[in-house]
């Protein structure tokens, strides 16, 4: 690799969860409509992130584990990142799963609730913190956020075969 590759390869650890957080505003900008555009930026996240993961995966294939300090603030007060081997695997199959799923929800499925994109991207976004994060606190807060984003996805739409299971 280029040494500005080498250079910005730890910055893109922050990737995975700032890409889906950001097309989820984007997504809750747009409004109630324009599900197929919401589904385009959906499908070029879950590619984009796919990729991204990928990369770290090589990266961290070829040149071992690292942490990472997004802010420079050290840990007691700020958030470390850290990606070994294993946590770069569950990254990629986190955003494989996540890429299928959003291709088998583009056939109906995404029409059935009107926040069903923003909420799939913040699932994203949670799994891919709780994968990258390197202590136990940040790892409740991006559980926090799967959660809340998994219990949206089932109460997502009307009536009661959605309502009565997400209670």
């Amino acid at each position: 690799m280029s040494a500005l590759v080498q250079g910005l390869m730890p910055h893109l650890m922050v990737a995975p969860i700032l890409l889906p957080m950001l097309i989820a505003a984007v997504m809750l900008l747009l409004g109630e409509g324009r599900r197929t555009a919401k589904l385009i930026l959906g499908m070029l996240s879950a590619l984009l992130g796919l990729a991204t993961s990928a990369a770290l995966l090589a990266w961290v294939d070829a040149h071992g584990a690292v942490a990472y300090l997004p802010g420079n603030w050290p840990a007691p007060f700020g958030i470390t990142l850290a990606v070994d081997r294993l946590s770069a695997g569950m990254l990629v199959l986190s955003w494989i799963l996540g890429t299928c799923a959003l291709s088998f929800a583009a056939a109906r499925w995404h029409r059935a609730g009107v926040h069903f994109h923003p909420l799939i991207q913040l699932q994203l976004m949670g799994l891919s913190g709780a994968f990258l994060t390197a202590d136990v606190f940040n790892l409740f807060v991006f559980f926090e956020i799967l959660l809340a984003a998994s219990y949206g996805l089932l109460l997502d739409g009307s009536g009661k075969p959605r309502v009565r299971p997400g209670l």
